[in-house]
């Protein structure tokens, strides 16, 4: 298989990225009203976000890009509690869109770009299941 035809799925980065979001945010909103917004890909999942975000990321822009999935307190919380009841760890796109939320809230001065994807809902469930379903085993 060739490199252009790779579909595979890229790990999530380590924890220690999300003090680099910490570390990128206050960087650039440190010096008051910021000359270049940062970026903030908003959606779903299964929209095609991550490779926006990777394109985004590695285009060299001189600003920050995030990627989250949730901004409300509430939402972030219900599903915080929902993989606590199930006593499993709490995913890292729910952290990174904790860390993220809080640096919006923090930044009242900072007009953010903003870029939500969408997808046909039926294809996006479709993707979702494929994704997530596990794998036949042999009986």
């Amino acid at each position: 298989m060739s490199p252009s035809n790779d579909t595979s799925v890229k790990p999530h980065p380590p924890r220690s990225w999300l003090t680099g979001i910490a570390e990128r945010l206050k960087r650039l909103l440190s010096g008051g009203v910021a000359t270049e917004p940062p970026i903030l890909v908003y959606q779903m999942g299964k929209v095609g976000s991550s490779t926006v975000h990777r394109s985004l990321t590695e285009s060299g822009l001189p600003l920050a890009v995030e990627q989250i999935q949730f901004l409300s307190d509430r939402w972030i919380a219900d599903v915080e509690r929902q993989y606590k009841s199930a006593n499993a760890a709490t995913p890292l796109n729910v952290v990174r869109s904790k860390v993220v939320a809080r640096q919006i809230r923090e930044s009242k001065n900072v007009c953010w770009k903003i870029i939500s994807l969408v997808r046909d809902p039926i294809a996006r469930n479709i993707s979702s299941l494929f994704e997530t379903m596990e794998p036949l085993s042999p009986a």
